[in-house]
Order: structure tokens, then C-alpha cells, then sequence
């Protein structure tokens, strides 16, 4: 696939991930920066004179301090109702000439190329990669807290305790609020609730991601072909939830049979970013760690894939995209369609 070089201008859908996200060769024009608070500000580019489409782009990571900056700054002088001079390529640039952007057509923001023909495993995280389970897992842990005299928690506060396994969830959960460490028997005796609880109602608003399973449909094709480029290469699921909803959740949503094995949180002593998982997964399937890539929505994918030597591909539409940013993986794609971009055999011009 081939990268271009885009101009664009300083573009920024608020909120999450996209707030670092930053383009050459345009204006900010002022009049058409909406009002409201921040969240909510929609900011557009501004090209030649026409209102352009909003494009991916990929932010160097030095850039980020300066992009906050200038966003806060807009943010505060549209809540007063001050004008806004025209902001230009110039004022932005001019402290920082390492901005470069690219766009592709696939929403791909490639840090670290990755040798993609010779890979042999691909490793996905569950929870915010291949499906969306925030809700049941938040209905679950405040049925847990009520259960035992607790009062429930927003479910955006809930959502932030995922991705370190159940337990420490549910650990998370009873002191949120509370100074007093919690008594080590009365959690292990919630985090049994929880168990129970969420094993009934794990699938009761729980669904795959829209494009997840024709993604895994063509990933699989693109292995079964002689001649596709991925011949060798397996699927398989290391997620920290417990290994019995997740191998349920799978079966149940049509995602079970493209994988060689599906690993969760008790599978082993260790859970991610522990590498012990994805050596266990790689031994399977005699994959070496450069022949490796792990796919997920935190930092702890990330760091797993770090730690276990192998590739990593940061999922910017699940739970936890906002730690990508300070751990940023080898690349990052916005919707599971984009994986079969990412992991296909085209090549990739890199050139700036």
C-alpha cells in the first residue's frame, strides 16, 4: 500500500485518540469552529479555500505536548467568546518542523513497519479488539458491589478498570472511593460473585465489533491460499479474562473456529503483559518472535508484544486507546477492516 503525503490542516475530532492528530498544508479557519464544550468541539480542515473530508493522519509523538497545547488554548477563547486569529501552517509549524503526516486509504498509522509476508501468528486480545464486553462487565461488577453494600459506579469508571483480568478489576472496583485497603477474604469472595454473576449475563449486550469476523474470514482465506502470502499462519486469542467466558463468549459471537487456541487470564501463572502467554501461543505454533504479531486495544498488548520480542497493532476503536498514546505499537489501525490492510502482503512505501 502506498503512502502519501497529505495536505491537510490541523485536524481534530475531540476526545480519545484522535486529539493528536495533526496534517500539513492548510488553515484553521475560525468561523467555522463550532461551539460547545470540550468533547464536543468539532474542529475542521480547512483547505484552498473548500471544507475537506477529515483524514487520518499520524502524529509524531513529540508533536502531542504542543498539539494539547494549542487545542487547550482554542478551547478556552471559544468558551469566552473571544475571536480567534487565523491560525496557518506557518504558526503551527514554526516550533515544530518534524510534523510530518500521511494518509492512506486504510485508516493506517504505520510507526514501525511491519514484515508482514514472513509473519506465522497472530495474537488478538478479547476484550476492545475483538469485542465489545464493557457493558456486561460493568453490569456485572455493580451487581457485585450492591451485593455486598457497595454502591455502584459509573459505568465509564468501571470501563477503565478493564483489561488486568477480573480479579484486579473487581479489586479496583471496592476501593474506588475508599482509602481502607479491603479485606482480602471479602474479595475473594466478591470476585466469586462476580464470577457467577457475570458467567450468566456474560452475553447479555456482549457483541464482536462490527468488520471483526469478516476480517477473521479473510485473514483465514488469505492463509488457506496457496499463493496468498500467508501460508503458515494461525490465529489465536490471549486475553486476560478468565479463559471459561472467553472461550464462550467466543463460541457463541462465530469467532472459535479461526483459532488455534483462545488463552485467558488463568491459563497460566502469569497474566499480560507477562510474555508467558504469547511464548505459549508462539511454541504452538512454531513461531518465532520476529514471526509474531499481538493485536489489542491497551498498553498491555503493547507490552506484551514488548515483551515476548514481537510486533504489536494498537486497535484505536476499543476500550483503552487513550494508553496507546504514551505506548504507542507498531501500528495502529481505526476499525477491525483495517487489519486485513495491515497484515496483508502489499508493500508499503515509507518514504517522507
Amino acid at each position: 500500500m502506498i503512502w502519501l503525503v497529505a495536505r491537510v490542516a490541523l485536524v481534530v475530532v475531540a476526545g480519545g485518540f484522535g486529539l493528536k492528530r495533526l496534517a500539513r498544508g492548510a488553515s484553521i479557519d475560525s468561523n467555522r469552529l463550532a461551539k460547545g464544550p470540550r468533547g464536543d468541539v468539532v474542529r475542521s480542515v480547512v483547505a484552498t479555500g473548500k471544507i475537506q473530508p477529515i483524514t487520518k493522519v499520524e502524529v509524531k509523538s513529540k508533536a502531542s505536548g504542543i498539539v494539547e497545547k494549542l487545542f487547550a488554548d482554542i478551547d478556552s477563547r471559544v468558551r469566552k467568546g473571544q475571536p480567534l486569529a487565523q491560525l496557518d501552517q506557518q504558526e503551527i509549524l514554526a516550533h515544530t518542523p518534524c510534523f510530518q503526516a500521511l494518509y492512506t486509504g486504510a485508516m493506517l498509522h504505520i510507526l514501525r513497519p511491519i514484515p508482514v509476508e514472513s509473519l506465522k501468528l497472530l495474537a488478538f486480545d478479547l476484550d476492545g479488539t475483538l469485542i465489545d464486553s464493557a457493558r456486561d462487565l460493568c453490569n456485572s461488577v455493580n451487581a457485585t458491589l450492591t451485593r455486598f453494600g457497595r454502591q455502584p459506579l459509573p459505568d465509564e469508571t468501571v470501563a477503565g478498570f478493564i483489561g488486568n483480568g477480573a480479579m484486579m478489576m473487581v479489586r479496583r472496583a471496592f476501593a474506588s472511593g475508599n482509602s481502607a485497603p479491603e479485606d482480602e477474604d471479602l474479595l475473594a469472595e466478591a470476585y466469586a460473585f462476580f464470577l457467577g454473576y457475570y458467567r450468566e449475563h456474560k452475553l447479555d449486550f456482549t457483541y464482536a465489533y462490527d468488520g471483526v469476523l469478516d476480517a477473521l474470514a479473510a485473514l483465514k482465506q488469505l492463509h488457506d491460499l496457496p499463493d496468498g502470502g500467508g501460508s503458515g499462519r494461525l490465529m489465536a486469542v490471549l486475553t486476560n479474562k478468565p479463559v471459561r467466558p472467553a472461550r464462550d463468549i467466543c463460541a457463541a459471537l462465530g469467532m472459535e473456529p479461526y483459532f488455534l487456541n483462545i488463552y485467558g487470564g488463568n491459563s497460566f501463572p502469569t497474566k499480560k503483559p507477562d510474555p508467558e502467554g504469547l511464548r505459549a501461543l508462539m511454541s504452538e505454533a512454531g513461531a518465532k518472535p520476529e514471526e509474531t504479531v499481538m493485536i489489542g486495544d491497551s498498553w498491555v498488548d503493547v507490552e506484551t508484544a514488548h515483551n515476548a520480542g514481537a510486533w504489536s497493532i494498537g486497535c484505536t476503536f476499543g476500550l483503552s486507546p487513550e494508553s496507546l498514546v504514551a505506548n504507542p505499537p507498531d501500528v495502529l489501525v481505526d476499525s477491525p477492516a483495517d487489519w486485513t490492510a495491515a497484515l496483508g502482503i502489499a508493500k508499503i512505501d515509507l518514504r517522507q
